[in-house]
């Protein structure tokens, strides 16, 4: 098929697609509260009162107190099957249903940028909700749902999406956003940083510095600042086991789970039991920039889990879909579909 028949149908494809979004995000929005239960008091998260860290991710928080006490979400709260009559999963499963249907978009955009081919794009895109499926409502074990997890990945496609266009003047906003909704965004500055150094390989070192440096120190001020703002604001709030409310290190807890059988298959159903295959064929992803990204953060992210987070807890893994899926649409764009596409 020639490009130009691929545009002239591309509008009759928008709209079957676009059905499918809101399927799969309302599907996804009402098996994962359902099927879960909530880690927090949502009531003391929504008026500041929770542990730390937890408390400080505190984007959904200000989100649960300016709409859960709203007459609409009380009606909906009234006639809505029995899981959700409560005001607060109301809100909650709305805030699921968008954040699934934003974390498509920008897959989608990413996913076009990268190979140029729309109608691919379109139904690539999908694969982010595959494997948020599997990394956050399939797990056996410790299955729980945090008000700030959905959002945080939402974010963090869109972040990938602004780096990977260069859209820095809606890209600050959105790491704003993103860090007062979970410390981890901060690991878009490592993408940031990968995939700039990676598009940037065939220009001298001094310049590829002097492009990524300004950017990546700006983000780290905005991180440290938002962060120390944070700690002085919950300073008087409890922390978890007593800490200091930011860091905990379960390395004996993680290494005994790492050992233990009975979670290698849950560890493998990671990213749709993806992970593996796309990490040997990485050399087929074509972009540099999204191979460096891939190669240095999957690695890293597990590194820094291990010792911070507890892994059987593979929710903590949420965020790096958005990477996953954008690996696995270009691997298979790569293997099987640019011939197909051209032809």
């Amino acid at each position: 098929m020639t490009t130009q028949a691929r545009t002239a149908g591309a509008p009759r494809q928008e709209l079957p697609w676009l059905l499918m979004v809101l399927a799969v995000a309302a599907h996804f929005s009402l098996i994962y509260e359902w099927a879960n239960v909530p880690f927090l008091k949502l009531a003391d998260y929504a008026d500041g009162r929770s542990m730390l860290p937890y408390q400080a991710r505190v984007l959904m928080a200000w989100v649960l107190r300016a709409t859960v006490h709203r007459g609409w979400v009380n009606a909906i709260a009234r006639h809505a099957p029995p899981h959700l009559h409560d005001p607060f999963t109301v809100v909650l499963t709305i805030t699921t249903f968008l954040s699934i249907v934003v974390a498509v978009i920008a897959t989608r955009a990413s996913v076009h940028v990268l190979t140029g081919d729309n109608g691919y794009a379109r139904w690539a895109s999908l694969l982010v909700v595959l494997m948020a499926y599997f990394n956050m409502v399939l797990p056996y074990g410790l299955s729980y749902t945090l008000p700030y997890d959905l959002p945080s990945l939402a974010l963090f496609c869109v972040g990938l999406a602004l780096v990977i266009e260069q859209q820095w003047w809606l890209y600050y906003p959105v790491f704003i956003l993103g860090t007062l909704n979970r410390e981890t965004f901060c690991m878009v500055t490592i993408f940031a940083l990968l995939y700039g150094w990676g598009q940037m390989r065939e220009l001298r070192l001094s310049e590829r510095v002097r492009r990524l440096l300004p950017h990546v120190l700006v983000q780290a001020v905005i991180w440290l600042a938002i962060k120390l703002w944070l700690h002085a604001h919950f300073i008087g709030n409890a922390t978890e086991g007593g800490g200091g409310g930011v860091l905990t290190t379960p390395i004996r807890t993680n290494l005994h789970s790492l050992l233990n059988p009975g979670q290698w298959p849950l560890f493998a159903s990671l990213f749709g039991f993806l992970w593996v295959p796309l990490w040997l064929g990485r050399r087929h992803i074509g972009n540099a920039g999204i191979r460096l990204a891939f190669t240095g953060m999957l690695p890293l992210w597990t590194v820094v889990m291990f010792c911070v987070g507890v892994i059987v807890e593979v929710r903590v893994f949420n965020e790096l879909a958005a990477l996953l899926a954008i690996v696995a649409a270009l691997e298979a764009w790569e293997l099987w579909f640019r011939r197909i596409r051209t032809v």
